[in-house]
């Protein structure tokens, strides 16, 4: 893979809305761990503090997103920034 391709591949959507394969992708991860109750009942309980995450995401990025790896933090990210998106999470699990 070249790095046209793989810089392609880690692309972050400028409109932040998380897509559909990402969403698929995180929730394929979390069946595979066995986490989809735990995750479920954590999104569902801190929904209200959504806001607030996406704060701390953003404060926190310097530290973090180097450890948590890019393409990951910036979906996290984003996760916390279009309810939505939680929406559809929740759906797939």
């Amino acid at each position: 893979m070249e790095i046209a391709e793989k810089r392609e591949a880690l692309r972050v959507p400028s409109d932040g809305v998380v897509s559909d394969d990402e969403l698929e992708t995180l929730s394929t991860w979390l069946r595979g761990a066995r986490l989809e109750s735990a995750a479920v009942f954590l999104l569902e309980a801190h929904r209200p503090l959504m806001g607030i995450a996406s704060a701390g995401f953003v404060f926190l990025a310097p530290i973090a997103r180097p450890v948590v790896g890019p393409h990951r933090w910036d979906l996290l990210e984003r996760l916390t920034r279009d309810p939505s998106a939680i929406d559809r999470l929740l759906r797939k699990l």
